[in-house]
Parts: C-alpha cells; structure tokens; sequence
C-alpha cells in the first residue's frame, strides 16, 4: 500500500535498485551500464521514469553504481518521451 506521498512505493523502487547493483558491484567498470541494461530490460518506463524523477529530487538514496545507472537510464527516459 502507498502512503499519500507515494514514499513507500519509492522506497521499494531504491530497495530493488540497490539489490541490482549489489549483483553487478564486482564488475565496476561495467556495473553501471549492466545496471541500466537489467532496468530497460526488466523493468516498465513508468518505473524507470519514477526512479529518474526520485534519484534527480533527492527522494532516495542510492548506491554509486546506481547513481550512474541512474544517468544513462535518464537519457533513455528522456528519448522515449
């Protein structure tokens, strides 16, 4: 169940993502990139848009992995729009 401001669906979506990147933190040169793939793969947009939108106001805290993900993950929410 969500609370009104959504916070617990947030908080799902940086537990998800931060499980992810702790598979792919023995490869950090690649991580990024195999944490974006698995997103665009796995997940829908409407889930990669709201990790963007949280990640970009600061509304979940992410591993460094992630944070990269986050940025190439970005553009291909952006492109899709």
């Amino acid at each position: 169940m969500l609370d009104s401001d959504g916070s617990d669906y947030l908080r799902t979506l940086e537990r998800m993502v931060n499980q992810i990147a702790d598979n792919f933190a023995s490869d950090p040169e690649h991580g990024a990139t195999a944490i974006a793939d698995h997103l665009k793969r796995f997940w829908d947009p409407t889930m990669r848009r709201d990790l963007v939108e949280a990640a970009s106001a600061g509304n979940i805290s992410l591993s460094g992995l992630v944070g990269e993900a986050v940025a190439i993950t970005r553009q291909d929410v952006d492109h899709s729009s």
